[in-house]
């Protein structure tokens, strides 16, 4: 599953964006973490587990509406491409 390239913070939810290293960590699922254990919220000031940004506990998701439109628009172009390969 491809995890989101932003991640919100658990203390004051402001969105920040994750390093290139804890995408590449996150998305070959790995359970290691290289470097500081924790991240600084410049929002904040709080710390975060770098673990849990790498696993996508705190990743920004899609909300509902967005995924079903998402899919819509999906089905949409498909049909669209099929009626057109039928009338060539």
């Amino acid at each position: 599953m491809k995890k989101s390239a932003q991640f919100r913070c658990p203390h004051c939810k402001s969105v920040l964006t994750k390093c290139e290293m804890d995408q590449v960590l996150g998305e070959a699922g790995s359970f290691m973490v290289f470097g500081q254990s924790t991240e600084i919220c410049p929002a904040c000031g709080n710390s975060i587990d770098r673990l849990s940004i790498v696993n996508g506990k705190y990743d920004i998701k899609d909300s509902a509406i967005v995924s079903t439109l998402k899919v819509i628009i999906t089905i949409g172009v498909l049909i669209l491409i099929i009626a057109l390969l039928n009338h060539c």
